[in-house]
Formats: structure tokens, C-alpha cells, sequence
């Protein structure tokens, strides 16, 4: 008998047990990850004109749609970081009078240095073309934004009617440079640009630097360039070995360095017979880019894309 019980009770155990793996298999099916799909929340092209088919055709090329219409404040605000509550971004649909100068801007100063194979893997889904963004805190305009690259599925460019008066070719050229380093930063996170291989040949990233020009440890004759700021607007020497130790660092350095300079300005700049690992290093980084990703960082320098 008790044997028989101890049968019985094995075979509850079991079938309990089949429940749960039957219950658990359902829970599985429906936790199961589908495919994440959004319908085109813009009309396609947007207009009929010119720029229109230009714009058609660079998101053949390329797949990224320009937009200059139609989107929402909520649009504009699709980020990775999670702004503090009270601030968005806010900004306005551009009129067909605006528009030609906004798309030749960022086909002239973006679109017409990038290689289509290079860039199609990218490139945001969305580049949205706004008038007068800036961002808001409780309804009160707190500061204007030029541009933004850290949009969720977007980037985007913004001038206002009063800046676009004003701009002067060290402004077009600082924004230039500002789109084309987002694509290589961009591309370098998603691994599809790398430092060419001996670069950091030769090069100390662990002993202090010197103050003092005539120093052999000072940056420059460490082969080391220029910190130019993000925004392209100011560089400075480099004191602190430490800038240039985060993964990169010193790359993007010379990837600033040589966008922030034209090729004569760096030469003038970082003579060869005083700075020969930096020339070395330079023309290193220009042969690569211009060789793996087919971007020709001295011609975007200038301004004058080299056919």
C-alpha cells in the first residue's frame, strides 16, 4: 500500500510538472520578440520641386530622409538620454522659401563628401531640417541648438532667419566640420571606423607631459597635435597626458586637427623637419580615410570636395 502511495503521488508529481513546462512553453511564445515596425509618419517626398528629387535621390543612395516638414514637437525630442522633465526641444517646419537654402547647406557642407557605401549604414533614419530650434523649460526659451546628433532614429540642423544674415564662412565651415565628425564619431561607435593600424606606434601615452615648448616631453614633440574643441570653435595645447589615454582620443584629436586646419595652415603649422612623428601620423590618417571610407578630410577642410 505504501508502496502504491508513493507510486501515485510520483506520478502527481509529474503531471504537475508537464503544467507547469506547458504553462511556461505559452509564457515563452508570447514574451517571444517581434519585429519592430513604424510606418513612414512623413509624405515622401515632400514637395514637387527640385530640391525635392535631390532629396529622393540621396535617400537612395543613402537612406536617410531629409525632412523640412510635417514633424512634431515629440519628434524632435526621440533621444537615448532622457532630458530633465521640464526641458524639450522645440522648433518649426521649414517654408518653401527656407528650404532651398537649408538642403543646399547640408548637401554642399555633408552630402556631396560622403561615399554612399561608407555612409548608408550610418546615417539616422530621419535628418530633419528646423527652423529656429531651441530648447524650452516650462514654456520659457532657454537656450538655441544649432544642431543635435544624439536624436534616437534622427539628427538635425537648425538656423534661425537673423544667423543665416550673419553667417560668414568660418561659421559654414565650423558647422561643416560639426556634421562631418558626427558621421566618423557615429561610425566609430557602430564599428565601421577604426585607427589605422600603427598609429600609435612610437607614441608615450604614459609619461607627463611638459609646459615648456623647449621640453622634449612637451605635446608637440610628442607627436601630438592641437585639442580642438567639439564645436570647432577654439583649440589649445595639451598639458595633460590624460586627455589622450580614453580609447581614441588621441585619433579624434587629429581627425579635429586636421578639419579644424586647411593642409597648408597644418604644415605651416607643424613643420616637418621639427615635427616629424606628427606629420607621419597625419598623412597616415589621411591616407586611411581617404583609402577604407573614400572621405577626404583635407578637401572638407577647405570646403572644395576633390572629384
Amino acid at each position: 500500500m505504501k508502496q502504491r502511495n508513493c507510486i501515485l503521488q510520483m506520478w502527481k508529481l509529474a503531471i504537475v510538472g508537464c503544467l507547469f513546462f506547458m504553462v511556461g512553453c505559452d509564457d515563452e511564445k508570447a514574451l517571444e520578440a517581434t519585429p519592430y515596425t513604424e510606418e513612414m509618419p512623413f509624405e515622401f517626398p515632400q514637395g514637387k520641386n527640385q530640391w525635392d528629387r535631390e532629396i529622393q535621390k540621396i535617400q537612395e543612395d543613402m537612406g536617410v530622409y531629409i525632412v523640412y516638414k510635417d514633424f512634431q514637437t515629440k519628434d524632435l525630442n526621440r533621444g537615448w538620454v532622457i532630458p530633465r522633465p521640464q526641458d524639450i526641444f522645440v522648433g518649426e517646419g521649414l517654408t518653401d522659401v527656407q528650404v532651398p537654402f537649408y538642403f543646399n547647406f547640408v548637401r554642399d557642407n555633408l552630402f556631396r563628401f560622403l561615399n554612399k557605401d561608407f555612409v548608408r549604414p550610418i546615417l539616422p533614419k530621419y535628418f530633419y531640417l528646423v527652423n529656429d530650434l531651441h530648447v524650452e523649460s516650462n514654456k520659457e526659451r532657454k537656450y538655441d541648438v544649432s544642431d543635435k546628433f544624439d536624436g534616437l532614429d534622427f539628427w538635425a540642423i537648425s538656423f534661425t532667419d537673423e544667423k543665416i544674415e550673419k553667417l560668414k564662412d568660418e561659421n559654414i565651415k565650423q558647422r561643416r566640420n560639426r556634421m562631418v565628425y558626427a558621421v566618423i564619431l557615429k561610425g566609430l561607435e557602430d564599428g565601421f571606423v577604426a585607427e589605422p593600424a600603427g598609429f600609435t606606434d612610437g607614441v608615450d601615452y604614459r609619461k607627463a607631459l611638459s609646459y615648456y615648448p623647449t621640453n622634449a616631453d612637451y605635446f608637440l614633440n610628442r607627436g601630438f597635435v592641437h585639442y580642438v574643441k567639439e564645436d570647432f570653435t577654439v583649440e589649445s595645447p595639451i598639458n595633460d597626458i590624460g586627455v589622450l589615454t580614453n580609447k581614441n582620443a588621441d585619433f579624434l584629436c587629429y581627425v579635429r586637427q586636421i578639419l579644424f586646419e586647411t593642409p597648408e595652415k597644418f604644415k605651416a603649422k607643424y613643420p616637418q623637419a621639427d615635427y616629424a612623428l606628427i606629420n607621419r601620423r597625419y598623412q597616415m590618417v589621411l591616407n586611411h580615410f581617404k583609402k577604407n571610407y573614400h572621405l577626404d578630410l583635407s578637401a572638407i577642410a577647405l570646403g572644395e570636395p576633390v572629384e
